[in-house]
Parts: C-alpha cells; structure tokens; sequence
C-alpha cells in the first residue's frame, strides 16, 4: 500500500461514529475500543488523514416506573445526566467534530444529519459505537474500486454472523438469478465472489446491515432518505429471504406512526412517505425494502437499484466484532457505574439475604423456646 494511494483514500473518505445513550455512560470505554480497533486496522485513521464525525443522538427521559426502551432512546433522567457527562468528555477529544442532537431522532436520521452536516466527502465509512474492527481493512483499494464503478454504492464487512453469507443466503426461496433459472429447477442460486478492482474481491449483499460500512455519501443523501417515488410490487406470496430480520422489523416498527413528511431537509413534500422515517433504523426500512424488492424481481434487479456488497477474502476473515453496547461494562469502573439494573440486583440479593436471616432467627427462637417448655416440664 502506498502512501499515494492512502492519501488518496483520505480526501474520499470521512469516518461517521454514531453513539447514543448505554448505561456503562459517561465511561468512554466502548467508544474507546471502537476507536483504537479503528487506529490499528483502519489505514489512515490513526494519522488523522480521515475527517470523523461523531453524533451523539438524543433521547427521551421517561417518568420513573415507565417503561425503559435503550433502543428506542427512552431512558432515564439519571442515564441521560450521565450521557451529558458522556457528551462533555467526548468534546475534549482532538481532530475529532462532535455533532449533538438536541432530541432522539433514531440511528438512521442521525446518519442523515451527519451526512448532511458533517461530511463533504464522496465516500463515507458509518461505524457504530459497539462495533469493533478486528481484521485490517483495505480502505484505499475499497475506494478505488467505489471510483471505479459507479453501479457500487456500499460494501459491508463480514461478521460472524454473516461470515457463511454466501452459503446461507444462496438456498433463501426467491434468490434465484436468470443464470440459476436457466439450469436444472434443482440448482439452488448461488453468490459468487467477483473482482472489480485489483485486490478487491466482493460478494453480492442482499440486505442493508446498519453495522459498519463503506457507502457513497450522495447514495444515501439522493435514495435512501428520500421519499418512496414507487415501492417495489409485492409478489403474490413474498419471501423476504430472512424471517428473523422480518421479525426484528415488526417488532421495531410496531406501535409507531407513520412519521410522513420530512421536517430537515426538504426532500420530501410534507405528507409523502418517506423509507427511512424519523426514529428508524436503516436496515430495518431501506434494508426491507431491498429484500421486497429482491423477492418480486431477482438479484439482479436487486443489485442494480440498491447496489450493495461484501468485502470478502476467500479466507472468510471476521472484520469486526459486535461489543452488545447495551450490555457493555467497564469493569475498570464497578464502583462507579451502579447501573439501575446492578442496584436493583443487590437490592434483590439484601432483602432475600434479610429474610433467610429473619427465617433463621426465627427458628433459633422455636428451638430454644421447645427446650426451655421441656426442661420445666421434667423439673415439674
């Protein structure tokens, strides 16, 4: 890798970090983890060559005894004091702009707002703050190949959940390419790894995973948060190649409005449905409406209109790792992050504590009373 190339890699390329409230806040220990897997694989990142953005999206404070929602942003005002906190820190942070959202608008307006306000490069790699790199990625070779075809507009990286995509995916009803229609009606469709830049093996995705990507910034800006012109006909019996994303869909969306209209930017004239509204996840709106699409019209079609990709080594090498940010613990701070959770746990564990001894005490007291009863019935 040259320095040419890298240099090259960091005019096109601006890194989005997008956080919002977890209850190990205000420690920055997920961030930081993030952030050194980052400066050790990411080329360029820890030489300040990539401009990064961080946004900190807004929450919801509940009143006590409602219901929490992390996902939903729905918290509670001690959690949002230590996201404050959280806030604050960050700012201290070098060569790094901090952009904060006054009120929740969810992880895909979050990206938008960056997008829009943040980002002025072409290309732009979205990272959460619970996903971690583990493996070198080749981001100057990337961005070449997102310069040399236009058809590309996002390139996603392999989990372990999503380490087998090829086979998992190649069996999923309605994933069935012309070329597949064209053999015998028992060959199963089947995704195959092409090269579109020297080095660069990709592998067809059919599906928007939010976790960290590569994408083309007007891609998003001009399709994704713009309002639905012609939602893909559903076929008679629609196979979305992936029940338990469709379940996650359901459950996320269930409850919440239509949220119409576009109030930020414009796109949209007031009353038309937009795909990714206000609140929502991006794979759980963009990310359906491509495997609809998928299912009514074929991968080809599919790859045409959303055009999205793995990188993917023959190796089948994990690049990045989910830290569960909701679950996260800075164990170097126990002391200091008595989470509502871990509160209510003592308090579980002191009062069954207090009751085994009060059982205890009791039957102590029965004991010695039998014996005393005994005794002066034989002295009688």
């Amino acid at each position: 890798m040259t320095a040419t190339t890298t240099t090259r890699a960091g005019r096109a390329v601006s890194v989005i970090i997008t956080t919002s409230p977890v209850q190990s806040h205000p420690s920055l220990e997920l961030l930081r983890k993030v952030w050194h897997s980052l400066q050790q694989h990411l080329p360029g990142f820890a030489d300040h060559r990539l401009p990064v953005c961080i946004v900190c999206d807004g929450c919801v404070v509940v009143e006590p005894g409602s219901r929490i929602a992390h996902k939903r942003g729905r918290v509670t005002a001690e959690l949002a004091a230590r996201y404050r906190q959280y806030i604050d820190d960050l700012r201290q942070a070098p060569n790094v702009r901090v952009m904060v959202i006054p009120e929740r608008v969810g992880f895909g307006w979050a990206v938008r707002t960056a997008l829009r306000e943040c980002v002025d490069t072409p290309l732009v790699l979205v990272v959460q703050h619970d996903y971690a790199l583990v493996a070198p990625v080749p981001l100057p070779q990337l961005a070449e190949c997102l310069a040399q075809n236009v058809d590309i507009h996002y390139i996603g990286f392999v989990s372990r959940t999503t380490r087998d995509y090829d086979v998992r995916r190649s069996h999923a009803p309605g994933f069935v390419t012309a070329a597949a229609l064209s053999a015998s009606s028992s060959s199963p469709a089947v995704l195959t790894p092409i090269q579109r830049a020297p080095g660069v093996a990709l592998l067809p995705c059919c599906f928007w995973y939010d976790k960290t990507h590569l994408a083309r910034r007007q891609y998003y800006l001009d399709t994704v948060f713009v309002a639905r012109q012609a939602r893909s006909p559903e076929p008679d019996q629609p196979d979305l190649g992936d029940q338990q994303q469709q379940h996650k869909h359901n459950r996320s969306t269930r409850g919440r409005g239509d949220g119409d209209g576009d109030s930020g930017g414009g796109e949209a004239r007031k009353g038309t449905p937009l795909v990714v509204k206000r609140g929502d996840f991006i794979e759980d709106t963009w990310g359906h409406e491509q495997l609809r699409h998928l299912a009514a019209h074929g991968l080809d079609s599919m790859l045409a209109r959303f055009g999205t990709y793995f990188w993917y080594s023959p190796e089948r090498t994990i690049v990045m790792r989910h830290l569960h940010g909701r679950r996260f613990r800075d164990t170097r701070a126990v002391g200091q992050l008595q989470a509502p959770w871990r509160r209510r746990l003592l308090g579980h564990a002191g009062a069954v504590a207090v009751a085994v001894a009060v059982a205890v005490a009791a039957r102590v007291v029965f004991v010695m009373v039998v014996v005393c009863v005994v005794r002066a019935t034989l002295w009688s």
